[in-house]
């Protein structure tokens, strides 16, 4: 059986920084790859109507639905960080994974299949990604994603030099990817 690999790509650059990360792991990366652009994608955010508690299903019908499919091996998370966190659109993006978690806890007894979870984070500034980091983290548990830590690359100092330039990044991008093709 072919793994299924979802790729959430957070950065309004589609051919910037994250990006070349993003290439890098998927070189190495076996299966079928589904990405969703938290930036060009029909996703709107979060309403709030509770829908998700009763029925374990968003009420809203977008891209979102891609993420909400249960039949991928690997969830990957790729953002720049916009001041100390993830940008708005990607966050935003979260905001709907709160369907996640009412499947998780319905009354249905339906529970998430367990995915392997890979990080790329990049950044221009001061390295100050801890507040990114707290949110990928509540990204990959709504998803049953686990293990970003042990696959996760940066590239921090993208105002110096670019993730195309940064030589260890973009060897552990392709690292992550063979991991993540280990099934």
């Amino acid at each position: 059986m072919t793994q299924r690999t979802l790729i959430i790509f957070g950065s309004p650059h589609k051919d910037g920084n994250t990006a070349a990360l993003v290439d890098a792991l998927k070189e190495t990366l076996s299966g079928e790859v589904v990405e969703i652009s938290a930036w060009y994608a029909n996703i709107s955010p979060c309403l709030d109507c509770r829908r998700c508690w009763e029925t374990a299903q968003c009420a809203l019908r977008d891209d979102m639905d891609l993420a909400y499919a249960d039949d991928y091996d690997n969830i990957v998370l790729a953002s720049p960080v916009h001041y100390g966190t993830l940008p708005g659109k990607v966050l935003s993006l979260a905001s709907r994974l709160q369907t996640r978690r009412g499947k998780h806890l319905s009354r249905s007894g339906a529970k998430m299949s367990e995915k392997k979870a890979a990080l790329i984070l990049t950044a221009g500034g001061r390295n100050d990604s801890d507040t990114a980091l707290h949110h990928a983290r509540c990204v990959f548990k709504m998803m049953g994603a686990r293990g970003f830590e042990e696959r996760s690359v940066t590239s921090m100092r993208t105002d110096d030099i670019s993730a195309t330039a940064d030589e260890a990044a973009l060897a552990r991008a392709r690292e992550i990817g063979r991991l993540l093709s280990d099934i």
